[in-house]
């Protein structure tokens, strides 16, 4: 968001002189101004969610599940599954 603001600001001040994008053209405008702060505003609630969405999904994998993303010595990872590593589990579990 600070980010954004520094963007506005400079066109404010004359810095950026014109901005493009796929889906329309900045205008120097209050409402090209507005539509840009606003795609600023979605872009951040994007990438909060889908922070929130991800550590979610990682938590529940862990405790729910059991299975974390490196195996334990002796283990080898098999799509999330641990499976045993032949004679190194053997070797590990003996010690």
């Amino acid at each position: 968001m600070l980010e954004g603001g520094q963007i506005i600001d400079m066109i404010d001040s004359g810095i950026i002189k014109d901005l493009k994008f796929v889906t329309h053209r900045l205008t120097k405008d209050a409402n090209g101004k507005m539509l840009l702060e606003m795609a600023f505003v979605l872009s951040k609630q994007y990438s909060d969610k889908l922070s929130q969405d991800v550590t979610r999904g990682v938590r529940r994998r862990f405790t729910q599940d059991g299975k974390t993303p490196t195996p334990k010595h002796g283990y080898t990872n098999d799509v999330g599954s641990h499976l045993p590593d032949g004679d190194n589990h053997n070797l590990i579990s003996t010690a």
